[in-house]
């Protein structure tokens, strides 16, 4: 038995770097928090945080494409 779908509430410090985690080893993850937009403001540091990793060779443009 695998697990494939996680959910994660918070988008702080940790629960985005568990997000990231999750999504960079082919999870599907929910997430929510209880403040409103916080989810997107940490799916954008995701994003920078990939981008970075693009930048340096440890990850591609469709890796990117598809963890978001």
């Amino acid at each position: 038995m695998s697990i494939s779908v996680v959910g994660v509430v918070g988008a702080g410090a940790m629960g985005r770097g568990i997000v990231q985690v999750l999504l960079q080893t082919g999870h599907e993850v929910y997430w929510l928090d209880s403040c409103s937009g916080a989810t997107d403001q940490a799916r954008a540091t995701l994003q920078k945080i990939w981008q970075r990793m693009a930048e340096k060779g440890k990850c591609t443009a469709s890796d990117i494409e598809q963890w978001l």
